[in-house]
């Protein structure tokens, strides 16, 4: 049929894929390889095996993943490479303890090419070392936690980590910032033009107060 013809001619229309509906590894080869070269879009909530294998094979031409967290994830992923990631989003399920998850833990050891970071119900890591190409970060229903330094200057660390962001939204995170932000704690965001927070007026307060 010509939108058989008009498909099966347009690899770049096989690149958006949802992970969820793929139940063998014959239609994930066909789908894969009808997307040749070109740079992939994905999103998976419901992992096994198979989605696991066919995230990690398909790395190096990664652009764009919105994904749940798991166990199996993370194994599967740690200390490999997604070096044309742009965008990322990351959710960890209802039903898994956050306690444990610092997160992004997947592509840990490079993604050059980060520029969007969105973390739903997850712990990002205080001192991170990969995202200075990040333009927006949104973190969502989020708990800050360590207990030898004062919750305010964990955010701090996060957006030093930052220093070309953009847009910056803070959703529901509980800081339990409680004093101000000596001159040597100010972050320096000369291209932030975008700033939402959704916060209390303590915490809204103290980071503001640390960014210039």
């Amino acid at each position: 049929s010509l939108w058989r013809k008009i498909a099966l001619g347009h690899p770049f229309m096989w690149t958006s894929l949802d992970l969820g509906t793929i139940d063998n590894s014959y239609t994930a080869s066909k789908i894969f390889r009808r997307g040749q070269d070109y740079p992939l879009r994905m999103r998976c909530h419901d992992w096994n095996n198979l989605r696991i294998r066919c995230l990690i094979f398909e790395l190096s031409r990664l652009q764009e993943l919105d994904m749940s967290w798991t166990s199996a994830v993370h194994n599967a992923s740690a200390n490999r490479e997604a070096p044309v990631l742009k965008r990322l989003t990351i959710s960890v399920p209802y039903n898994v303890n956050l306690w444990p998850c610092y997160i992004p833990p997947p592509f840990l050891s490079a993604y050059p090419c980060l520029e969007y970071l969105r973390l739903v119900d997850c712990r990002m890591p205080f001192t991170p070392t990969n995202f200075r190409g990040l333009k927006e970060l949104s973190i969502e229903s989020f708990a800050f936690f360590a207990p030898k330094m004062d919750d305010d200057q964990h955010i701090t660390s996060v957006l030093r980590s930052c220093p070309d962001l953009e847009k910056l939204s803070l959703q529901g995170v509980n800081l339990h910032s409680e004093h101000s932000h000596p001159a040597s704690s100010i972050v320096h965001l000369p291209r932030l033009w975008s700033i939402q927070l959704t916060l209390r007026p303590s915490d809204v307060l103290a980071i503001l107060s640390g960014i210039a």
